[in-house]
């Protein structure tokens, strides 16, 4: 009656639009490159998983995002019991009207007889509701976990993936700023505020998973508790290794196992005039989306762009470019001072910056994410 993963439907009508007509603009419908930044790269990595897409795209991009990211995907009645909420709190439903199963017609109409306002005031009043509407394993779009269906994407499709370095960091900027010598940075609150939140009760066994990522990130680091600067530091590289970068690589890596040519970055620079509010060097990080404003625009975000920014612009955009138009960010004769290798087993990647350099093991500790937390739940990557 209501399946779920309607957006995906949407998602591939827009391509089948693109297919139908793209030719009538000049384009051709045999190359089109879809791509994403954050939302829109999970919603990217999961057209690459679904069969019905794999005929509509050739190659795709992925900024900051991935379908294996925390709480993007549901295999549990998380999002059913979200959708009971919101019915219950809209008053389309009492919970035994609910729980007997034999209602979900008429619930289904109140529902789509209410306003848009009406049901995002109910939905932004549940409580711990923050990214429980996931994408589902279903019976026409995603049939199988996407570990499965990783393993059967097309290897002829181009793959750009990445990063920032520090994804994190702008949800964390009024703690650094403001609120650096408290409580809420210790190791026992990091402890406190990884059990609870909302990716780790997306895994399976998410105290398994808790504990193990305790004795990776948290426990045997050597500072006190009062160390609070250090503590805010591995707080965001937690969050932005737990969230992003290891969704991302892990997303990568099965591109990589299945032959695909995959390109892997990371921006690892930041401006010197940019965030001058931060002064502390381990914090002055690139943060989510800082990426965008050397592929979208001409300007730099909040600050006067310098000539190391223009050369920054100037390589993300030719890459991109480069990319789009023949599957290879850096051709064969291409003016650019650097060569982007496809990853390989070491997770080769490029680092961006105004120099921009290939280097071996892509943050590194962020295969926790990838190999660990995975096989604890029991899918262990062909490639771990």
């Amino acid at each position: 009656m209501a399946p779920g993963n309607w957006a995906i439907s949407d998602w591939i009508e827009a391509l089948n639009w693109v297919q139908r007509y793209i030719s009538f603009f000049g384009g051709d419908p045999t190359r089109v490159t879809i791509g994403g930044q954050s939302s829109g790269a999970e919603a990217v990595s999961t057209l690459t998983l679904t069969p019905l897409a794999k005929s509509l795209f050739k190659q795709s991009i992925h900024e900051s995002g991935s379908a294996f990211g925390a709480a993007v995907m549901s295999y549990s009645e998380k999002t059913r019991s979200t959708s009971r909420q919101l019915s219950v709190k809209l008053g389309c439903a009492t919970v035994d009207q609910w729980n007997n199963g034999q209602n979900f017609g008429p619930i289904l109409n109140c529902l789509r007889g209410l306003t848009y306002d009406k049901i995002v005031t109910a939905d932004n009043s549940l409580p711990g509701h923050r990214m429980k509407w996931a994408i589902v394993q279903d019976k026409k779009y995603l049939t199988q976990r996407l570990e499965y269906l990783a393993l059967q994407r097309d290897p002829t499709k181009n793959v750009l993936i990445g990063d920032v370095h520090d994804e994190w960091l702008g949800w964390e900027m009024n703690n650094v700023l403001h609120n650096l010598n408290s409580t809420h940075n210790t190791g026992q609150q990091i402890k406190y505020d990884l059990k609870d939140c909302y990716e780790m009760t997306y895994w399976d066994n998410p105290t398994s998973v808790s504990v193990a990522a305790n004795n990776k990130y948290v426990n045997n680091q050597g500072w006190s508790e009062d160390d609070h600067r250090d503590w805010e530091a591995r707080r965001i590289q937690l969050w932005s290794e737990m969230v992003f970068i290891g969704p991302t690589l892990r997303d990568a890596a099965y591109f990589q196992y299945m032959k695909n040519n995959v390109y892997l970055y990371s921006l690892d620079w930041l401006s010197p005039p940019a965030l001058p509010q931060v002064t502390d060097p381990l914090f002055r990080g690139c943060e989510h989306t800082w990426e965008l404003q050397y592929i979208f625009s001409t300007t730099c975000n909040g600050f006067t762009c310098t000539q190391q920014d223009e050369i920054l612009r100037d390589y993300f955009t030719t890459t991109w470019v480069n990319f789009i138009k023949g599957g290879n960010p850096t051709p064969a004769g291409s003016p650019l001072p650097f060569k982007w290798l496809a990853m390989d087993k070491t997770n080769r990647f490029l680092s961006f910056s105004p120099n921009p350099k290939m280097q071996p093991s892509y943050h590194p500790d962020s295969m926790f994410w990838v190999c660990t937390a995975p096989t604890i739940d029991g899918y262990k990557g062909p490639f771990c």
